[in-house]
């Protein structure tokens, strides 16, 4: 069965912010990350801006420095983000106050390019000797894209799956989307997903630039213009941006704050250039038509769930035992009410009539065993023009007792079923409430099939045979 995602904890390192708080009021107020290179000389480069992390102090996401110190930026800015959507989450694999099989929690961060400047760098190094006996021991594990995923893994003890997707601008979409499934589809229970890149380095710049891809604006605050006409191509930017996705069962649970839902997925492929888009868009259409498809069954199965009303087992009870039929009108069984009250009706009115026939056939007995002839009320329960004689008085007497104890019997017994009825409406209520998500439909089953049926008696198909249909129900 496909279960719920939600959104429990973000985490960000951005040009305009390396927190939720401050990113995102600096994006409602329009405060722009672009700005010009500072970090490296831009003079012989084509392209002198673009989105540089400012403020940046990894000690304050719980890296130390031999970490930073050995670790590219990417991966630095991946761990940093990944440690505030952590934090936010609240989600712990150690520790008394641990609520996660840390089996059960997963990593699915990625990188376009990966350590960048570290190959850069190294490169560099290898280039001014071939021998390269100055190349770092450390320049491929830091060098890789995979890298900040299992370092963010490390970091919180995540032993459940961990990729690293790379599909260049795509990459961090394409981790979430596939965490999302993931966790739809029960491989875990929470995922860290989303990505981190450190590509503003001259080579970079360079290899962008020279492939017509990078804007060439002088004006920080007029270069990113992807919806004008006057557009001139992207600005390289670095940063990270992660979130905490969980099972909504398991968020719901442990009582975690619940942010958002995802409800869908797209993913095509162009097949059509190494850079450039399908100019018909007929992929990119595909891809989000299969987003809101699977959205749109979701949103509809959680519409329904919404106005679904669900009783409380404990409410019911209460309410029945208080009131009687309470319990079917707060689980909207309204249908019910004649059945309950009819119950009741009924039980009252036996015990009434039954308690009314013992007292009077009570009296008639006690009237006819005395010789008091003022005290007859039992001529009313004889036929018309009998009498009581010596002839006849036993047997009068003894069908008064008889018919007294039965009534009385009667009674107690419609008082007894009184109970019954009231038990039964409490019960009732509360298995109503109880079971009122009880869903057999997915299990559900009719098959309906020609079967020849043999009577047993002859060894003839045709004599000993008839046609008939096979139905079988399953559930």
């Amino acid at each position: 069965m496909a279960k719920r995602v939600v959104v429990t904890g973000m985490g960000i390192i951005s040009p305009i912010g390396n927190d939720i708080e401050t990113y995102w009021n600096n994006l409602v107020n329009g405060v722009c990350g672009i700005d010009f290179i500072t970090n490296f000389p831009t003079e012989d480069l084509p392209v002198k801006i673009a989105g540089k992390v400012k403020d940046f102090k990894p000690e304050d996401y719980g890296m130390d420095k031999p970490f930073t110190r050995k670790q590219d930026l990417f991966t630095q800015y991946g761990v940093a983000a990944a440690y505030q959507a952590m934090q936010q989450a609240g989600l712990k694999t150690e520790g008394e106050d641990s609520n996660i099989d840390p089996f059960r929690l997963g990593v699915y961060v990625g990188s376009g390019i990966g350590g960048f400047e570290i190959q850069y760098r190294e490169t560099a190094k290898m280039i001014e000797d071939p021998s390269g006996k100055w190349v770092s021991p450390l320049f491929i594990p830091t060098m890789i894209s995979n890298i900040a995923a299992g370092h963010i893994a490390i970091k919180h003890h995540a032993n459940g799956p961990t990729i690293d997707v790379v599909t260049a601008c795509a990459t961090s979409t394409n981790n979430i989307g596939e965490a999302y499934r993931a966790i739809k589809h029960g491989y875990a229970d929470a995922i860290i997903a989303g990505g981190a890149e450190n590509a503003t380095i001259p080579l970079g710049l360079a290899g962008f630039a020279n492939a017509k891809a990078l804007s060439r604006a002088e004006n920080p605050k007029y270069a990113s213009l992807p919806f004008n006409a006057n557009r001139g191509g992207f600005v390289m930017g670095d940063g990270a941006g992660m979130i905490v996705l969980e099972e909504y069962e398991h968020a719901k649970a442990r009582g975690a704050k619940i942010y958002g839902e995802m409800v869908g997925y797209g993913n095509t492929c162009d097949a059509y250039h190494s850079t450039a888009p399908r100019p018909d868009g007929t992929t990119q259409a595909k891809c989000i038509e299969l987003a809101l498809t699977e959205a749109d069954h979701r949103m509809l199965k959680a519409k329904r769930e919404n106005k679904l009303f669900v009783p409380d087992p404990n409410r019911a009870l209460w309410l029945s035992l208080v009131f009687p039929g309470g319990g079917q009108i707060y689980n909207r069984k309204y249908w019910k009410l004649p059945l309950v009250y009819g119950g009741f009706m009924g039980c009252l009115y036996a015990m009434s009539w039954n308690n009314m026939m013992y007292k009077d056939y009570s009296q008639a007995y006690l009237d006819i065993m005395d010789s008091d002839p003022t005290t007859q009320s039992y001529n009313r329960f004889l036929h018309f023009g009998m009498t009581i004689t010596s002839a006849n008085e036993e047997r009068y007497k003894k069908i008064f007792k008889t018919r007294k104890d039965k009534y009385r019997r009667w009674r107690d017994m419609s008082f007894f079923c009184l109970i019954g009825v009231y038990a039964l409406s409490v019960i009732d209520a509360y298995v109503d409430a109880e079971l009122s998500q009880f869903d057999i439909s997915d299990d559900l089953s009719l098959s309906v099939e020609p079967a020849v049926i043999s009577n047993g008696k002859s060894n003839n198909p045709i004599d000993g045979s008839s046609i008939g249909v096979n139905v079988g129900l399953r559930f």
